[in-house]
């Protein structure tokens, strides 16, 4: 019922209990289970804002629309998975379409994740985080008096305000999906740059020519979640590998280019 009510309320709302998803030191595991389905099971908003958004952010009218960027528009009908900040759609580009780099089709293919922010959801955003800021600091400022259930209240708004503020700055950032685009970029770059690393880790290409602040699009790449893998002696070889590679790609960041 909290997960419910928590992704009833908004963007700002889901995004704090997807912080607290990560952090079992500070919920109790029957509530961390349900908050994690936060992190990709949220409830989509109408396609039909999503082709608006697209359009808008393509330049699109008069004489070019949808069709003539991607093969089929009856992808945007449905969205393959919505979270808290947009949803992602999956399609094809048009061979020689607008929008299109010089050999971008040939080396990257034409399936690509096109990736729509939710309409306003920066007025939103900013408004939603400023009452859970006020509301969090008024209840850390409250006076227990030797009330046990007061006590908690203060202790727990004050462990949390470090924990919204950390995660507000973050999200405000997200909102930005071209400074993701400049970040992929950028990544991929410092992953080719070092040997222990290079080919080991994947970064979908962005289409800058169709992509800005509220709608990205990059190459599709088929993956599985961590946690699916399971804990048992067969995938043993699996997950060493993988703890490898990301902790090689962790020490190039923190030690090599300093891009985190």
């Amino acid at each position: 019922e909290l997960k419910d009510l928590i992704a009833q309320q908004g963007p700002a709302f889901v995004k704090v209990g997807q912080a607290l998803a990560i952090r079992p030191d500070l919920i109790p595991p029957a509530y961390l289970t349900q908050l994690q389905t936060l992190l990709d099971n949220v409830a989509p908003f109408s396609s039909d804002e999503a082709r608006a958004l697209i359009r808008q952010q393509l330049e699109l009218g008069g004489d070019v629309d949808l069709a003539d960027v991607f093969e089929d528009v009856k992808c945007f009908d449905t969205p393959v998975a919505a979270a808290s900040i947009g949803q992602v759609y999956c399609a094809k580009l048009k061979k020689g379409g607008y929008g299109q780099g010089v050999g971008e089709l040939q080396s990257f293919g034409g399936e690509v994740a096109v990736k729509v922010q939710r309409p306003g959801i920066l007025e939103t955003v900013t408004l939603d985080l400023l009452v859970i800021r006020a509301v969090l600091s008024a209840a850390a400022s409250v006076n227990p008096n030797g009330v046990d259930f007061l006590e908690q209240v203060q202790q727990g708004a004050k462990g949390f305000i470090p924990v919204l503020d950390v995660a507000a700055e973050r999200f405000m950032e997200e909102l930005d999906y071209g400074l993701e685009a400049n970040n992929a970029e950028r990544f991929e770059k410092d992953m080719a740059s070092v040997e222990v690393v290079r080919g080991s880790v994947k970064v979908p290409h962005v289409f800058r020519g169709l992509s800005g602040r509220c709608v990205l699009i990059q190459e599709w790449v088929e993956g599985r979640k961590l946690t699916d893998i399971t804990s048992d002696p067969s995938t043993g070889p699996l997950r060493a590998k993988l703890v490898q590679t990301l902790l090689n790609a962790y020490m190039v960041q923190f030690l090599e280019t300093g891009f985190l």
